[in-house]
């Protein structure tokens, strides 16, 4: 439904979408106790939920709302309220930090972007229903994380972008998540 939302929507839709991603990731947090990866993947619908609107979003080519949703905040228990993208988005959200857990989802082999991977193949199949006959579902995929990522680096202020660029020894990058774009070239090439 979400991504029917952001494709089809108007933006009125927009805080419903929120709402709705702010309430799965309150309940999420609702149990505390527990095996760290469990904990960690508890917050999954509201990822799936955000990734559907977002993408859907993307394929309407709704840009302003899509920045919205990116910038859109979060709260959290017992923590400081979030930028959405810095809570639910590609390496920034907690159910991918043991990364051997998206290694055993769909494929047991090493995968460079395990949960990127997961959502672009489970996503192709929901998304039928909510994206139409797309040409390339790849290439609006990987546009979606490509905004989100760079989203992600807008948080930064322009001091922190240096002070990370001047680390010793010196970076000749700033830390963004990214996820297959950041090895999948077939997409980065110029299309005409």
């Amino acid at each position: 439904m979400a991504g029917v939302l952001g494709r089809w929507g108007d933006d009125s839709e927009l805080q419903l979408v929120l709402d709705i991603i702010n309430s799965l990731y309150r309940h999420s947090e609702k149990i505390g106790g527990g095996m760290t990866p469990y904990l960690n993947i508890r917050p999954y619908p509201a990822v799936l939920v955000f990734t559907a609107y977002g993408l859907g979003l993307t394929r309407s080519e709704r840009w302003p709302a899509l920045h919205h949703l990116f910038a859109a905040t979060i709260s959290r228990q017992y923590k400081e309220p979030r930028k959405v993208v810095e809570e639910l988005f590609l390496w920034t959200w907690p159910g991918v930090e043991d990364k051997g857990w998206w290694h055993q989802i769909d494929r047991p082999e090493a995968r460079k972007t395990p949960l990127s991977d997961h959502l672009l193949e489970i996503f192709a199949e929901w998304g039928k229903s909510f994206l139409g006959l797309s040409p390339d579902f790849e290439l609006t995929f990987e546009r979606f994380e490509l905004l989100g990522s760079l989203a992600h680096l807008e948080q930064k202020k322009p001091t922190e972008v240096h002070a990370e660029l001047d680390k010793d020894p010196p970076h000749d990058y700033v830390w963004i998540p990214v996820g297959r774009l950041g090895w999948h070239s077939q997409n980065r090439r110029w299309r005409p």
